[in-house]
This record gives structure tokens, sequence and C-alpha cells, in this order.
């Protein structure tokens, strides 16, 4: 069963053999600007990503760059602190935009995987 989704603890999820978890700082992720910076260097997006919502979303959907990772864990600190200086509706993008990732992947081999941590 494909675990694809947004959950709140690691531990609500099975660890595959081949799995990678990217540990995210929400301090380094305050707004957008901070965030694609982030993003790109912690998950080693490819040259071509392009800072904004649609190239993310791109990048999140096709994953060859990670090579046969079976599964993708994105493990967010402090979640209140994710874009706090962006508005509240322009921050929900992002959400959203992992939501969707997610439910395009629980149709694949691949399992993207986001923890909110509190």
């Amino acid at each position: 069963m494909n675990q694809s989704g947004i959950y709140h603890s690691l531990k609500e999820i099975t660890l595959d053999d081949r799995h990678i978890i990217f540990k995210l700082r929400t301090g380094r992720m305050l707004n957008y600007s901070m965030l694609y910076a982030y993003l790109k260097r912690k998950l080693r997006l490819p040259s071509y990503f392009g800072n904004n919502l649609d190239a993310l979303y791109d990048c999140l959907t096709d994953l060859s760059w990670l090579g046969d990772t079976r599964q993708i864990i994105l493990e967010f600190d402090q979640t209140a602190r994710l874009l706090s200086e962006e508005p509240k509706n322009r921050a929900a993008a992002f959400t959203e935009l992992l939501r969707d990732v997610a439910q395009e992947k629980s149709e694949t081999k691949t399992e993207f995987i986001v923890i909110f941590n509190e």
C-alpha cells in the first residue's frame, strides 16, 4: 500500500529500506524566496528549477534525480514558522501543493511523504 500523504509524526509510517528523509528547518523558510533557495539546496533540485510553485510541483512529481528511491520523506520542524512572513492564503498554497504531489505520487511506486512536526 502506498503511504503518500501528510502526517504529524514519522512514527505514523513504515519506512522502506530505500528511503530518503530530508529534515527541513522551517526557520530557513520564512518566505517564498527563502523556501525556494533552501529546498533547492536541501532537496538537490535540478538546475532547471524555476523558483516558483509550478516548477516545484514539476520537480517533486518527477523526482528522477533521486534515483531508485522508494520513499521521499520531507520532515518539517516547527511548522508554525513555515512561511510565517507570508500572508496566510499564500502560505496555504505551499501546503496545498504538497498535498497535490502526495496525491499524484499515491498512484506510483515512489511514496511522497510529508511530516509536519509541531
